[in-house]
Parts: C-alpha cells; structure tokens; sequence
C-alpha cells in the first residue's frame, strides 16, 4: 500500500488525529469488509465501502477531511471533484469530496491488502504438515 510515513512532529499524547490512526480506522474497515464479503467479487463489498466512507468520522468532520487529505497517498483528479461537488459547491464541498474519493482509494487498498494477507494465511493452512524426519531402524 502506498502509506505516507507518519510524521515525526505527531504528538500520541495530543488529541490531534494522526496519520497512524488514519491508516488504523482503514485497515479495521478493510478487515471487517474482508470479513463479511470474503468473496472479492462480491458486489455487496462495493455497497460497505460506501457506507463506511461516507459515514466515517473522517469525512463527517471538517478537521478531519483536511487530516485525510494530508495523510492520504491518493489524490483525486480536480476535474472529477468538481464534477462529483456539483456546479454550484463551495471550496468545502469540494474539499470533502476530494477526502471522500482518496479515502475511499485508500480503503480499496487496505483491502486488496487484507485479501491477499488471507489468501496467504489460507495456503499456509492448507499445505501439508512438514513430516518429522524419520530415523532409519539399526
């Protein structure tokens, strides 16, 4: 995943919110999402990433869309924020909407992350157990 690096300047003690809690949420999202539609081509995953997108804390709050603007190694076409915020949005909107898509990248990511680590896992799992080496008969 194309993660920034979290910034040596984040303060754990300070309320403010962190790129390391920015990518935690996601791959929580991601592990849930992987949970429930374990099919990747589950159409219905489409719908979750959705819904946990649009009604993140990220995106809901002001402060944050910025936050996720900041730590998000995606950035949306401008054409395309314009385009989704509509004729008449105001900087905010768009500035919501650019969160928006580059989160919902992000959580895309972390995902195709999470299947593969489960695919990994499950091939493990499935491979026959290494048998103890056998001492020859004296």
């Amino acid at each position: 995943m194309g993660t920034k690096p979290a910034s040596n300047t984040e303060d754990p003690m300070s309320n403010e919110p962190t790129s390391i809690e920015y990518y935690a949420d996601l791959k929580s999202m991601a592990a849930e999402i992987c949970e429930q539609y374990p099919d990747p081509n589950d159409d219905d995953r489409a719908d979750r990433v959705h819904e946990d997108v649009d009604g993140s804390q990220w995106i809901i709050y002001t402060y944050r869309v910025g936050k996720v603007l900041e730590y998000s190694s995606n950035e949306p076409d401008a054409k395309e924020v314009q385009a989704m915020s509509g004729p008449d949005a105001d900087w905010r909107k768009q500035q919501q909407v650019a969160a928006y898509m580059a989160m919902e990248q992000d959580l895309w990511e972390c995902i195709r992350e999470e299947d593969e680590r489960r695919e990994e896992e499950a091939d493990k799992a499935a491979e026959p157990a290494a048998a103890a080496p056998v001492e020859p008969a004296s």
